[in-house]
């Protein structure tokens, strides 16, 4: 019979589910890593059988070089995410609590609705006309034009406008348009032509197209430059289930994942809002409240202090690139009682004008994920966020990248661009971006409206979005400090403030050692600043309570009794050497899905017996007044049918 010595037994229940967590004893060698196992052993209602997983908890190993050139293990450099006060529930991206819900796509195919007459090459336009001789056939006689794009701003935040004359394109020639984003449109000069077997009358258009391109920045700029691209609805353990080639990739370029992140709020804006400007406008938790915005007043967006506008005083060059789908609600033009939209373009590229062109004419079908020239929507904004950051590689940059409409329904459609990310990041690579660019992947939220929230994992995964970072080299070697407390911290339990302050000293290129006390204001801790403390909880981090993955402590003896109760379990041969053990479970707003919070009143009668001290509720609870509109008024039903 074997025995596990331990330092310590963390029981958590997931929904139903019953998990015994080990660490087991340590065990330390000069010239090898800290190897601790984490045990999990998953037991399911009327199963006979145990889902033993063990996981490398370290997966952060620290080793430091000794002045005669000997490695050994640095033992102040390992955080552990069982040493938190905050007890995380520790799930797989692949649990089977998630069987019937998770899809796989491996691809998209879009079909082209027009001819291909026109492309861009390194900045320039060129017209050119079919390669195929049974498509040069369906081709009339005809003449093209590009004009400016524009619009996308206040008050008509949700039209584009064109900008400028017609100005007809030479053929067969490279040709440089003085925007940055422009359409082109081919008219057909015949009295009657065919295209794809379609009729088309004299100045009918048959071809219409966006574009966008990047004019010369001035070359005196400093680095590092800062490259954010973030995935709609996706969390960190989708990501890891759905991109594997990618993630793998990853890897191996050295990015670094935060595994204790959670979501402060619901949508994207919400918790977007924090990350780009260290800002809320969700009810106080915790702090002082300086980062809360006025409540029901018009806030103009070009008073709040966004990193692009940090990036712009040490005279970077920046863009905005977001796909978001409906063309009357940009990223920040809700809610109405407080935002209204830009006024003017927020970035040097803006390209709101773009995707409301894109939406309103090219899309198939109408919510689709192909354009009429046969791209796929996705791929455009991807290719939009590369190019970007290629062109500028050697200029510092700043670029917000939000491609949502892929993902926003149904975050499983990410699958499909696996390979299309996978590619990016090798060309990224190969150009030496990376070399001066610290480039970020995460998400806004995880999954909150597809069928996976049916499921306690689901609503597990939704609070905890991806975050992952790469630095450039020469920056991990200049900042070693600033890089060992980043190591340590993603382990830690982090939100969306503390990702705001660390892409703010990035933003501003400037760390603890030479930054202004101004600048060392506002709510939450750089990860490259101090590592977190091990006590820290949600009010601390600014985390609200239904968001909150900090498991609660439960009765020893429930659990006790449960593992009793399974017979997949030889208690009689199973011995835990262990002076303390703990039951954990998530707490019942997590458990239940609940995302906003919401006053509401309630009255009810309550019996004081002076003698004895003691009070009892006389009858049920009754909610008067609710925001829900709710018909039933007894608390119980209420919260079972209106929440």
């Amino acid at each position: 019979m074997k025995t596990l010595s331990v330092d310590n037994i963390v029981i958590q229940f997931l929904g139903r589910n019953l998990v015994i967590q080990c660490i087991a004893g340590r065990s330390i060698s000069s010239y090898y890593p800290l190897i601790s196992l984490f045990c999990v052993y998953y037991a399911y209602p009327n199963s006979d059988y145990i889902n033993k997983i063990c996981l490398r908890l370290a997966q952060q190993t620290f080793m430091v070089r000794t002045v005669d050139d000997s490695i050994r293990y640095d033992p102040t450099g390992e955080t552990l995410l069982l040493e938190n006060t905050c007890k995380f529930p520790i799930i797989e991206p692949n649990e089977p609590n998630l069987n019937g819900y998770i899809e796989h796509y491996r691809s998209i195919h879009c079909n082209s609705e027009m001819p291909n007459m026109a492309s861009m090459d390194d900045g320039y336009l060129i017209l050119h006309g079919e390669l195929e001789p049974w498509k040069q056939a369906r081709v009339p006689t005809y003449k093209c034009y590009y004009q400016g794009l524009s619009g996308g701003l206040y008050p008509n935040i949700s039209w584009y406008q064109l900008v400028g004359d017609l100005v007809e394109i030479p053929r067969s020639k490279r040709f440089r348009v003085p925007y940055d984003q422009f359409v082109v449109r081919c008219y057909n000069k015949t009295l009657r032509g065919r295209i794809s077997n379609e009729p088309f009358y004299n100045n009918s258009i048959f071809y219409e197209r966006a574009f966008v391109t990047f004019s010369k920045m001035d070359d005196d700029m400093e680095k590092p430059s800062l490259s954010i691209l973030v995935l709609d609805s996706v969390s960190r353990n989708q990501f890891l289930r759905h991109m594997h080639k990618t993630v793998e990739y990853m890897k191996q370029l050295g990015f670094i994942i935060l595994e204790g992140y959670t979501k402060i709020g619901d949508n994207s804006a919400v918790n977007l809002l924090p990350i780009l400007a260290g800002k809320s406008i969700l009810p106080q938790i915790g702090g002082d409240g300086d980062e809360i915005l006025p409540l029901n007043k018009i806030v103009p967006l070009e008073d709040i202090d966004f990193l692009w506008n940090m990036m712009k005083d040490r005279r970077c060059v920046t863009m905005v690139n977001d796909d978001i789908g409906s063309v009357l609600r940009g990223l920040f033009h809700y809610p109405k009682e407080t935002f209204q939209g830009y006024k003017i373009p927020p970035t040097h590229f803006y390209f709101r004008p773009f995707h409301l062109f894109n939406t309103r004419h090219n899309v198939i079908p109408t919510s689709g994920q192909c354009l009429r020239t046969g791209e796929i929507c996705a791929e455009v904004y991807l290719d939009i966020w590369e190019t970007f950051a290629t062109k500028f590689k050697d200029l510092c940059h700043f670029s917000f990248n939000f491609i949502t409409d892929l993902t926003h329904n149904n975050p499983n459609f990410i699958e499909a661009i696996d390979e299309r990310l996978l590619t990016s990041l090798q060309r990224l690579h190969s150009n030496g971006v990376f070399n001066s660019t610290a480039l970020v992947i995460m998400g806004d939220h995880g999954n909150r409206i597809n069928s996976i929230q049916r499921t306690y994992i689901g609503r597990i995964e939704e609070r905890a979005p991806l975050f992952s970072i790469r630095l450039p080299d020469a920056f991990t070697y200049k900042y070693q400090r600033e890089i060992r407390n980043l190591k340590k911290n993603t382990k830690r339990l982090t939100s969306n403030f503390d990702i705001h302050q660390t892409l703010k000293d990035i933003s501003r290129a400037e760390f603890r050692r030479n930054r202004s006390y101004y600048d060392r204001k506002g709510r939450g801790v750089s990860l490259m600043d101090e590592v977190i403390s091990e006590k820290r909880n949600c009010e601390d981090a600014g985390i609200p309570p239904n968001f909150c993955l900090c498991m609660e402590q439960r009765n020893l003896q429930l659990a006790k009794d449960t593992i009793a109760n399974y017979n997949c379990f030889d208690v009689e041969h199973l011995q835990i050497l262990s002076k303390k053990v703990d039951a954990y479970a998530i707490n019942q707003m997590v458990r239940h899905g609940l995302r906003n919070q919401t006053e509401i009143s309630v009255l009810f009668r309550i019996k004081h017996y002076v003698k004895a001290g003691e009070y009892f509720l006389v009858d049920e609870p009754y909610v008067y007044h609710d925001e829900f509109g709710c018909d039933s008024k007894k608390l119980r039903t209420f919260c079972l049918r209106c929440n």
